[in-house]
């Protein structure tokens, strides 16, 4: 069984404070910490309008992936501390599968899953995450 898995606008809801948490845990020069927080807070203009939101990474910023990579890194750290005995995470960015032996290990996967992304103001895409069956073949 698969839990193929989607996050719904990931780069655009990513709550900041979650962000600049786990990029603390990574780099330790306070500079670029700073530097990291201004560029989040950064207003962004808009049809006229400057807004700033508490969440979100600028649309195709180079640094955005980084950003989303380091943030979704509690994914895979709730995988390596006990999610793996219900199946294996494969990841790349804000797309992930995770191969599991039953269906109902695939469900748990997928509620601790929305558990882990919710942490960081994140939610799977409903209609592009869905539970298949190898045999059977995927969506």
């Amino acid at each position: 069984w698969v839990l193929e898995a989607d996050i719904r606008d990931c780069f655009g809801s990513i709550r900041h404070d979650a962000l600049v948490a786990q990029v603390a845990r990574r780099v330790v020069d306070g500079p670029m910490l700073t530097l990291i927080g201004m560029w989040l807070r950064a207003g962004v203009l808009e049809d006229g309008a400057t807004g700033s939101a508490g969440a979100g990474t600028p649309q195709g910023s180079p640094i955005s992936p980084l950003l989303a990579n380091i943030a979704l890194h509690v994914l895979d750290a709730a995988w390596q501390r006990g999610g793996h005995r219900l199946g294996v995470l494969v990841r790349y960015c804000d797309d992930f599968v995770i191969l599991c032996p039953t269906r109902e290990r695939a469900e748990r996967a997928r509620e601790l899953a929305s558990m882990v992304l919710a942490s960081l103001g994140l939610l799977l895409h409903p209609g592009k995450t869905g539970i298949v069956h190898l045999a059977r073949g995927g969506a």
